[in-house]
Order: structure tokens, then C-alpha cells, then sequence
């Protein structure tokens, strides 16, 4: 859901915390559970 927003609006905080783009769509779920688990990935 958060993605298509960052994919259609980029918002500086979504730039400067996590890439703009598809393909990263996937890793910043990976960073958000890196940043809880440690490392998720």
C-alpha cells in the first residue's frame, strides 16, 4: 500500500529513508525488519 505512494509521490522523507522505486519496494520491508530483528534479510 505505502509503495504505490512512494512510487507515484516522492516524498523527501520516503527519499532520503528509503529509494523510490519497484524494485526496492521489497527491501525497504526488509529494512524496516532489519532495524526490528537485527537482520531480517
Amino acid at each position: 500500500m505505502r509503495r504505490s505512494l512512494h512510487k507515484e509521490i516522492p516524498c523527501r522523507r520516503a527519499k532520503s529513508s528509503k529509494p523510490v522505486s519497484d524494485a526496492t519496494a521489497p527491501l525497504t520491508d526488509a529494512r524496516k525488519l532489519r532495524g526490528k530483528q537485527g537482520y531480517a534479510n
